[in-house]
């Protein structure tokens, strides 16, 4: 039986989440895609001259949602952005008013990839609180993630796929409630510092950008340089629950900070940052597709020099 007859025949459960590697994700989506489900992979841009309340707006009117704008507003946790344009708006928020999108347009089945990807602690809480409503209006979804710990915070019912072969999770209630009491503790996780005699407590979300040079890796932000007590590969692992990236060997970056992705021939690009002295980090070719997938298409300017 192929993976796409084994998924076929699963328990008809509302929400359920898929554990699965890219290529597989990739598979089943467009096998659903051609059953008429709301694909929503995250990465397909909005009107970005609009505001949110005008996307919204238009949204409810072309889907001729029973849902009036305000409801909507306060169902998705974006009355804070309202008046702000979308080509201003964070990752965050994108993810936020996609999910509002969803819940209105009329395929009654949708799939959902890396709904939890690169986004703050806090922005994940709101999406659990979001999910019922779909149930509520009676949609079946499904979750394509490239990580269980991301499924035990979504649904009850999990299935990993692993050499084509799909296979039922048995996870006990006690280990999705760590889970998500750890992502509770991540919430208020700083990075320590040295300063001279001192011990500072950094907030992730000010900082600029990681550099490792020499043997030493020295944290940015505000124009200042703290040499930090860990590896490039450390500070990857606990930074990337706060949006940052390893966009070169030496670099880890703040994604909430880019403001333009700069190509200065065929194989040399930077990153801009929005910071107070518009500092440029190298972004290796490597990384150059995938760090694009991070934006909603237009939100980073992409300039060649």
């Amino acid at each position: 039986m192929t993976l796409l007859e084994s998924v076929r025949q699963l328990e008809n459960n509302q929400q359920l989440s898929i554990v699965a590697q890219k290529e597989a994700r990739q598979t089943l989506s467009e096998d659903y895609r051609t059953k008429g489900w709301w694909i929503e992979s995250f990465t397909e841009p909005l009107h970005e001259r609009l505001t949110v309340k005008e996307a919204i707006k238009f949204y409810v009117k072309w889907y001729g949602s029973a849902y009036t704008v305000d409801q909507l507003m306060q169902m998705f946790y974006l009355e804070n952005v309202q008046k702000a344009r979308i080509k201003h708006i964070s990752h965050d928020d994108y993810v936020l008013i996609k999910l509002c999108v969803a819940l209105i347009q009329p395929c009654s089945g949708i799939i959902f990839h890396e709904i939890l990807h690169n986004l703050h602690i806090e922005t994940i809480n709101k999406i659990r609180q979001i999910m019922p409503n779909f149930e509520e209006k009676g949609f079946q979804v499904i979750h394509l993630l490239a990580h269980i710990d991301h499924a035990m915070l979504l649904t009850d019912t999990i299935y990993q796929v692993k050499n084509d072969v799909i296979k039922k999770l048995d996870i006990e209630t006690r280990e999705k409630e760590e889970t998500a009491q750890e992502m509770q503790v991540f919430n208020v996780f700083k990075l320590a510092v040295k300063s001279e005699d001192k011990t500072l407590f950094l907030n992730p979300e000010a900082i600029d950008f990681i550099e490792g040079s020499d043997g030493k890796v020295n944290i940015h932000l505000n124009n200042e340089s703290f040499l930090a007590d860990y590896s490039l590969t450390e500070l990857e692992e606990k930074l990337q629950p706060y949006g940052f990236y390893r966009c070169h060997r030496s670099y880890i970056v703040n994604l909430q900070k880019v403001k333009e992705m700069i190509t200065w021939s065929k194989n040399s690009y930077s990153i801009k940052l929005d910071s107070s002295n518009e500092n440029f980090v190298p972004l290796s070719r490597a990384k150059l597709k995938e760090f694009q997938t991070y934006f909603n298409g237009t939100t980073v300017p992409f300039t060649e020099k």
